[in-house]
């Protein structure tokens, strides 16, 4: 297929999402990426959001560290990265 689907994830931490009030599962989130990969959806794309109001350093290493295992297992193409409250919001994008 040639279609690109966009998975809103926002953050692989778990205690960023649960900041941002967003009800997503990571583990939920990997299977559904599976599924999709497995249906012969070849584009998937996701946006992270990097330094949310109370990060810390580990959270945003957590964060890269799920979009890396995603990426390098074959199943997210398209990654954008924003930085949180900066002129660049929106600029930091990564191909694989």
């Amino acid at each position: 297929m040639d279609d690109q689907i966009i998975v809103s994830i926002e953050s692989g931490s778990r205690d960023t999402l649960r900041r941002m009030k967003k009800p997503v599962s990571l583990p939920k989130a990997r299977k559904t990426l599976e599924m999709m990969s497995k249906k012969g959806f070849d584009d998937l794309s996701s946006n992270f959001v990097i330094g949310m109001p109370g990060d810390t350093w580990e959270d945003i290493r957590e964060s890269f560290d799920w979009v890396e295992k995603q990426v390098d297992d074959g199943l997210l193409d398209y990654v954008t990265l924003t930085r949180n409250n900066t002129e660049e919001h929106g600029a930091n994008t990564h191909q694989h």
